[in-house]
């Protein structure tokens, strides 16, 4: 599955500490298993908690992706 970068989210991955080695790491785990909790009223864009360095728990980032399903549909 192709993984898109905007530059919003490269610049949050940054601002947040991870680098592009983390990056990878996150988005091949949510590319293993994109079943994480929906956004109510996106269509389907899904919302992912991630580990920041050097933060306990409640410092965890977000990402917020979606999955392509076809041409037109996205969940």
């Amino acid at each position: 599955m192709p993984v898109f970068r905007l530059t919003p989210y490269l610049r949050g991955m940054r601002d947040m500490g991870i680098d592009d080695a983390g990056m990878a790491e996150i988005e091949a785990r949510i590319v293993a298993n994109p079943k994480h909790p929906m956004i109510c009223g996106l269509k389907g864009v899904r919302k992912a908690r991630i580990r920041r360095p050097g933060m306990g728990k409640r410092g965890d980032g977000r990402v917020v992706y979606y999955v392509a399903l076809g041409a037109d549909r996205f969940t």
